[in-house]
């Protein structure tokens, strides 16, 4: 949202003078917290006038709050609040005043996704399990100018989708994006592989999306919001020794058709995205040693997708036009061949 203030300096023009300095520094401030479009030149008589870029207008009532000419009392603000719908601006920042929730986003596909929903002018709530890493993404975000949550918890405990979802709406008033990109990978023959292995993949991996895109329905209803949902390759071609894995992700893949069908009516917009090798530390979670190895030297013998390049599918997906839904994106690197 862009605000434009027009700042009117009462008949003061040694007080202007005087808070001059401070006023500049704080449009240097916001410049470099890119909150400021253009501030045109003040004289100490008549005042003058900026335009912000802001989340809404209670970010913009709260960045005036500071302004030095008002805080002297030497001049009044008058706002004027509008959307950009075309022009550069609109370009650049399609999601601006949209909040997306983002799973996963300690690292990998999560993380990148993101910082590329940030660029486009979203207000982020970050979740996954390391609070650290969550805390430095979204300072790296607020510092590109951005606005970003950290919200360290684990979706596969019964109440953590629900509480989420119902502590951003109270933060931000709205949810207008999920993307449920948490996941682990542990590969292994069905003959080695254990119990607790596959408990944890579907627990994560599906069961934990189908609780968050549950939960998220009711004010996706009122912002006919959007759910995104990470599935993979391995949920359309079932390989040796994935098994565990695949049925997670053939889950998600099932699970995202029929929920589309449901909230169509409704303006309520599902994409699932299905990348093939991906370069992130899913595989890290890998405790078979042969498969382990295995996919260590698949890696070496091609390219693997970057998670920006699945992040960039992801925020192709979100910023379309509301009639048009991107129902699935599956995405190889050049040199995979299935």
């Amino acid at each position: 949202m862009l605000v434009t203030v027009v700042i009117r300096h009462q008949s003061d023009p040694e007080g202007i003078a005087r808070h001059l300095e401070a006023h500049q520094a704080y449009l240097a401030e916001l410049d470099q917290r890119r909150k400021l479009v253009a501030a045109d030149p003040f004289t100490s008589r008549g005042g003058g006038s900026l335009i912000l870029d802001v989340r809404d207008e209670a970010e913009a009532g709260h960045l005036l709050a500071r302004e030095p000419y008002a805080v002297a009392g030497v001049a009044t603000h008058e706002l004027f609040a509008w959307e950009p719908k075309r022009g550069e601006l609109a370009r650049r920042q399609p999601l601006a005043g949209k909040v997306a929730i983002v799973t996963g986003a300690s690292s990998g596909i999560g993380e990148a996704v993101a910082a590329a929903l940030a660029q486009s002018g979203a207000t982020l709530a970050l979740a996954g399990r390391r609070r650290e890493r969550l805390e430095s993404l979204a300072l790296r975000i607020r510092e590109g100018g951005g606005s970003a949550t950290p919200f360290a918890l684990d979706l596969t405990e019964e109440q953590s989708p629900q509480g989420l979802v119902e502590q951003v709406v109270r933060d931000h008033g709205r949810l207008d994006v999920v993307v449920n990109s948490a996941g682990i990978m542990l590969l292994s023959p069905v003959a080695e592989a254990t119990g607790s292995d596959w408990r944890r993949m579907i627990e994560l991996n599906l069961l934990s999306l189908m609780e968050l895109s549950r939960a998220a329905l009711p004010p996706l209803r009122k912002t006919q919001g959007h759910i995104v949902n990470i599935a993979s390759l391995a949920g359309r071609i079932a390989n040796p020794s994935a098994s565990g894995y695949a049925a997670s992700k053939f889950g998600v893949v099932g699970f995202s058709e029929s929920l589309r069908r449901e909230v169509y009516a409704d303006g309520i917009r599902v994409t699932v995205i299905e990348p093939g090798v991906v370069a992130t530390e899913l595989g890290e979670h890998i405790e078979n040693v042969a498969m382990k190895e295995a996919l260590r030297a698949r890696l070496a013998h091609m390219e693997p997708l970057r998670a920006e390049d699945v992040a960039r599918a992801v925020a192709y997906a979100v910023t379309q036009p509301p009639h048009v839904n991107v129902n699935e994106l599956v995405i190889r690197p050049t040199g995979q061949e299935r």
